[in-house]
């Protein structure tokens, strides 16, 4: 019998293919074991990056999340005092809180926060002005037992991923002068304001002498001229007015608020 070179047994044959297989099953399970602690890698990322990044609240919750928890202490029985968890909660600023600790060791019949003499049943807000960082917010009251004596205007500002309450001033919202004189004032537009204020009014919010808080109501008449985004209106047609406008208004200050002369309003953006 002739002998046959070259040819390789069966048996070695099978060995090596039994070889092949364990070694494809092997980095089958190594593939999977990567994959699968890459999946658990990426889900801790999501997850640590997702807690690292939380949503910024609305700033307009943040305002009557406190007011409300400030309401609620007051009307306990336990008023808030300088030592209270409320008065030192780090969302006041120290500006803020300097303001109310002073207004509480003189024990002002105002008080400090809700801005009223006698408390109300409930609190509302409404965005005066905003940007990107900082928001000017009115506070006032609902159903009170008695006639709104003021409001409160929340300054906010965003710190890092918080909003912060930077200032509280409170507003008696009393135009009365008792002669009239020239006045000239940037701020903004609200008509739908709360009581004490006139709702049937478009009124200006201001600053003078960088104290917030001031507000004028608005007049209109034949001989006042508006302005729109720089396009002049001829006459003053207020049914455009855009509530929390930018606003120049220059005019006459008389017993029942401001006989507008000139007012120039800008559409309100985000800057």
């Amino acid at each position: 019998m002739e002998e046959v070179r070259g040819s390789i047994p069966l048996e070695s044959t099978m060995t090596k293919t039994v070889s092949n297989k364990s070694l494809f099953i092997y980095a089958a399970f190594l593939i999977s074991l990567v994959l699968l602690a890459a999946a658990f890698w990426l889900d801790s990322f999501q997850s640590t990056k997702t807690k690292r990044e939380k949503p910024i609240d609305d700033p307009l919750d943040v305002v009557l999340d406190y007011y409300n928890a400030w309401l609620t202490e007051s009307k306990s029985g336990n008023k808030p005092t300088p030592e209270s968890a409320l008065v030192n909660n780090p969302i006041l600023s120290t500006i803020a809180r300097e303001k109310v600790v002073k207004s509480l060791t003189r024990k002002d019949a105002l008080d400090p926060v809700i801005c009223q003499t006698t408390l109300p049943d409930e609190v509302a807000a409404k965005v005066v002005h905003e940007l990107p960082n900082k928001q000017q917010t009115m506070v006032y009251s609902r159903f009170a037992s008695t006639s709104a004596t003021g409001l409160a205007l929340v300054e906010l500002e965003l710190i890092g991923r918080t909003w912060v309450i930077a200032d509280i001033t409170c507003s008696s919202g009393d135009t009365l002068e008792e002669r009239e004189f020239t006045f000239e004032q940037s701020g903004h537009l609200l008509k739908n304001v709360p009581a004490p204020l006139d709702a049937n009014f478009w009124h200006l919010v201001f600053e003078e002498n960088g104290t917030p808080g001031h507000n004028a109501q608005l007049h209109f008449d034949t001989n006042s001229r508006c302005t729109l985004d720089g396009t002049e209106q001829n006459p003053c047609d207020t049914t455009k007015f855009i509530e929390t406008a930018r606003a120049v208004v220059q005019g006459e200050m008389t017993e029942s608020g401001v006989n507008v002369k000139l007012i120039s309003i800008t559409t309100p953006t985000l800057e």
